[in-house]
């Protein structure tokens, strides 16, 4: 939060930071008066005025840097079963159909997918109509209820064209492996979201990123 320190915005700063001990304040003042009250407050910037566009612009790129460290670790595990972690801990699902949800949409790389598209994946043997759509708003529904109890609800985010996912709020295996990374290629063992079968098709291009590896290795 970015506020004028005064008596409502030292005010103002302290009811949000008892609500969000997390939160990230700063404060901009004319002087010095209120920085010992600033200080108490733990604010993380007292910017004193006259300050030039460079100043701001260092200073919000630091509060952005403070916001992305404060906020928990997700991490999608796909090679071998899928799963999900928060500050290492496994994320438990209500709903099997949600969590393949959620996998669908890991597996697309940040890349939209479209109702039909995920439903066709969800239900194989079932038509997209009508009725079977109210099915899917129920799947998502859940995904929604599942992902706001475990605190990470602003990682799904909505288009007109479908949903995807906030590439920038987690980490995952295989987007390491695809950028080289040397961890994530050696724990690759030939295995991919094993449960779910739709997984083969982006296993199959793995195997192939693995076998080119090694020959050049060689």
């Amino acid at each position: 939060m970015i506020t004028d320190v005064n008596t409502e915005g030292l005010a103002f700063a302290k009811e949000s930071r008892s609500k969000n001990p997390d939160s990230i304040i700063l404060f901009i003042a004319d002087s010095d008066d209120y920085l010992s009250e600033a200080l108490r407050l733990r604010a993380d910037y007292y910017m004193l005025k006259p300050f030039s566009a460079d100043d701001v612009r260092f200073v919000l790129k630091r509060m952005k840097l403070l916001h992305k460290g404060s906020r928990k670790r997700i991490f999608f595990r796909t090679f071998g079963n899928f799963d999900v972690f928060i500050d290492g801990k496994p994320v438990p699902f209500s709903s099997a159909k949600a969590k393949e949800l959620l996998a669908l949409l890991v597996d697309r790389k940040g890349g939209i997918l479209t109702s039909e598209e995920a439903f066709s994946y969800l239900w194989e043997d079932k038509q997209y109509d009508s009725s079977s759509q109210s099915l899917y708003r129920k799947v998502i529904q859940r995904l929604k209820e599942n992902l706001k109890s475990s605190g990470i609800e602003d990682i799904l985010l909505r288009t007109k064209d479908g949903r995807c996912l906030d590439r920038d709020m987690f980490d995952c295996d295989y987007y390491r492996f695809l950028n080289g990374d040397a961890d994530a290629v050696k724990s690759f063992t030939g295995e991919y979201m094993t449960n779910y079968s739709w997984g083969e098709f982006t296993l199959a291009g793995l195997i192939s990123i693995a076998e080119k590896q090694k020959s050049a290795d060689n």
